[in-house]
């Protein structure tokens, strides 16, 4: 028993050291370093939040999960867009709603443009395309004055696509 002891103990040991080399890191303070990043840390982490899994990720991950969440915002913009410019009949506010609605329709296709992106690897690009969509999310809010209709929505595509830029940007290093 004697000798079984510090055999049983070395090998638990070497067990742990190789098993930490291939399990998960926790990389929650990833998330929060991206987070940290953007104009609205608090919203970003909240993205993140919906599976506790997510603090395990790589960036690729991340970036992934982001861009489904910036394509999903801004096809929901766009659809809201439409609806409200259907249901006016001002024609300064058609105009207006009109112009945020391809400038959303823009943002989409950028984005669902990047998902290609990043199957290939091509970090730089969707650095780009991220900061096109957070620029038309801009003009639609300047337009508005700040005070457009689908003001909180934008605001949340645009820290997605802020935390996607700085993902990218990360991962293209």
């Amino acid at each position: 028993m004697a000798t079984f002891f510090p055999l049983y103990t070395s090998c638990s040991l070497l067990f742990l050291t190789t098993a930490s080399i291939f399990l998960p890191t926790n990389n929650g303070a990833l998330v929060d370093d991206v987070c940290r990043q953007t104009t609205d840390p608090p919203l970003c982490l909240n993205v993140y939040a919906f599976d506790p899994t997510i603090q395990n990720e790589t960036l690729p991950t991340l970036a992934a999960i982001a861009l489904q969440v910036a394509v999903l915002d801004a096809n929901a913009i766009k659809i809201k867009l439409v609806a409200l410019s259907n249901s006016t009949n001002d024609p300064k506010l058609k105009a207006l709603y009109g112009q945020c609605e391809k400038l959303y329709v823009d943002a989409f296709a950028v984005l669902k443009a990047a998902v290609g992106d990043l199957r290939g690897r091509r970090y730089g690009a969707i650095k780009g395309k991220a900061d096109r969509a957070i620029g038309d999310v801009g003009r639609c809010e300047a337009a508005f004055k700040n005070s457009s209709p689908v003001k909180k929505l934008s605001h949340e595509l645009e820290v997605v696509a802020q935390a996607l830029g700085v993902i990218a940007k990360s991962l293209s290093r």
